[in-house]
């Protein structure tokens, strides 16, 4: 078990140093190229839209051929082609990045799902998700903090090459990882997925993480564009997350031990409070700074919902549809929302200064709490 624990853990380490080059970097490279608020908030709700619709498909799949790590190496390849042409391909030209970068970022959510649900379906490794998904979080961090500097002195595209390579470990190592294990039932059809939809209480899970996730997506768009407007670098950016990513790991280490003890209902209340602090502290407090510092709330808010969501849908997912069940829930709340995050974002921003749209997302997380609470699980969560 030792192995598989560690070996995992490696892989989601890498997977995540790969992933965070390009997605924490993804909206300075736009603005680089001279994209304004509401082109980029287009471009960024394309690949939320990539996201939404391959995430519901890919589950699908999983499910139907009883195998996920291939369907991680084949979007891996995908990712890889995308990526080279988003930054090679660098010149000024909305529709051409509307389609690279949406589907760069959007495949950069594929792969990073379709692991995290890896995780949970492999024999004996549920347990010890919250420990093993925080070597992401430290992939993440390290990554997030060099991509600014590699940027600064060596540009944008020996960056996407860097990632490149590294999504080629990732590639490699899963062939030689374990699969996660499916029920042993006939065929899954499409027309099975309405199972699902037909469970009251999945339904009211997709609304309430979908609200969540649309201000958690405004850390991409919203929060990049306050940190430029403060007077921030793509340096600053690459601080910021690191902190945030960083910031993580505590809670990540224990996340299975909290679970146990509080359940997934008041972990989830908890890290949408946790996120509706942050935003509204953010606009409190404009310096680079202070922003950065106030980043470390990450602790409370990402790991706890991230952990909440994967418990509560697990539980209210049939068990030949599990890889359906966590992937479409992720489809909806972190892909639907990061449709309407970007392009509401973009479009305010036009109008209102940052620092007020900033403290309205944080004010608009009360929704998902309040409706957070009218959650029954029919089994005990």
């Amino acid at each position: 078990m030792k192995k598989k624990i560690w070996g995992f853990s490696g892989l989601l380490f890498v997977t995540f140093v790969a992933h965070a080059m390009i997605s924490t970097q993804a909206v300075p490279f736009l603005t680089e190229v001279g994209y304004s608020s509401s082109e980029r908030g287009y471009i960024m709700a394309a690949y939320a839209l990539v996201a939404m619709i391959g995430q519901f498909y890919v589950g699908y799949l999983c499910d139907k051929y009883k195998t996920t790590k291939k369907f991680v190496i084949y979007s891996s390849i995908i990712l890889m082609g995308f990526m080279i042409l988003t930054f090679k391909l660098n010149d000024k030209n909305f529709l051409l990045h509307l389609f690279l970068m949406g589907n760069t970022v959007g495949f950069i959510r594929i792969v990073g799902n379709l692991m995290e649900t890896w995780l949970v379906e492999v024999d004996g490794l549920y347990p010890y998700f919250g420990r093993i998904r925080s070597f992401g979080s430290l992939g993440w961090a390290l990554s997030s903090l060099a991509s600014g500097y590699i940027i600064l002195n060596f540009g944008y595209e020996n960056m996407m090459w860097i990632s490149v390579g590294i999504n080629l470990i990732v590639i490699i190592v899963s062939f030689y990882m374990e699969d996660a294990a499916k029920a042993d039932s006939a065929s899954v059809k499409l027309s099975d997925i309405k199972e699902l939809f037909l469970n009251k209480n999945y339904v009211l899970l997709i609304v309430v993480y979908t609200l969540t996730w649309i201000v958690y997506n405004a850390d991409n768009v919203s929060i990049t564009d306050y940190i430029f407007s403060v007077g921030g670098t793509e340096a600053d950016i690459g601080k910021k997350w690191f902190v945030q990513a960083l910031s993580e790991l505590p809670l990540m280490l224990v996340a299975g031990y909290i679970l146990n003890r509080l359940r997934g209902k008041k972990m989830m209340i908890i890290g949408s409070i946790a996120l509706s602090l942050r935003f509204i502290l953010y606009a409190a407090f404009p310096s680079v700074n202070t922003i950065i510092l106030l980043s470390v709330l990450q602790m409370f808010s990402f790991p706890f919902i991230l952990v909440s969501q994967k418990e509560l849908f697990l539980r209210e997912s049939p068990v030949h549809l599990r890889s359906s069940g966590q992937m479409i829930s992720v489809s909806f709340s972190a892909g639907l929302s990061a449709i309407i995050s970007p392009i509401i974002a973009g479009y305010l921003g036009e109008f209102f200064p940052i620092r007020n749209i900033v403290f309205g997302m944080g004010v608009f997380m009360i929704i998902p709490i309040l409706i957070m609470m009218l959650y029954k699980p029919h089994r005990i969560t």
